[in-house]
């Protein structure tokens, strides 16, 4: 893949990320009170506690998709983007086209999954 449009879609990806978290965030920065400081019904305060514990994993999961797009960018930078950081053979353009950040060819990706890798 042409290294000019790599940047273009992880660029986008950066900016779709930064909408999802700002989501995620709620940008008000409301958390759940504790149980005992209010005085609403149980599950009420379940569901909001599952509703916040969910935000959380989100912020994660985005946190660990941008790192994956500012390596890929800086692979971009170091003339390495599109080798597989296993055997350094290039990555296959579909894939490259289907997941920009991806570092490994696919089948060095699912050998890793395999693994619990990654």
């Amino acid at each position: 893949m042409d290294r000019k449009r790599a940047k273009k879609l992880l660029t986008e990806q950066l900016a779709e990320l930064d909408e999802r978290e700002g989501w995620a965030r709620g940008d008000g920065g409301e958390q759940v009170p504790d149980q005992g400081a209010v005085s609403q019904h149980p599950a009420d305060y379940g569901s909001d506690l599952a509703n916040e514990m969910e935000r959380e994993l989100m912020v994660q999961t985005i946190s660990r998709e941008r790192q994956q797009i500012m390596d890929a960018l800086q692979r971009i930078e170091d003339g390495t983007y599109g080798r597989c950081s296993v055997d350094g053979e290039p990555i296959d353009d579909a894939r490259l086209e289907a997941r920009p950040e991806a570092e490994m060819c696919l089948p060095h990706q699912e050998e890793a999954e395999r693994h619990g890798q990654r």
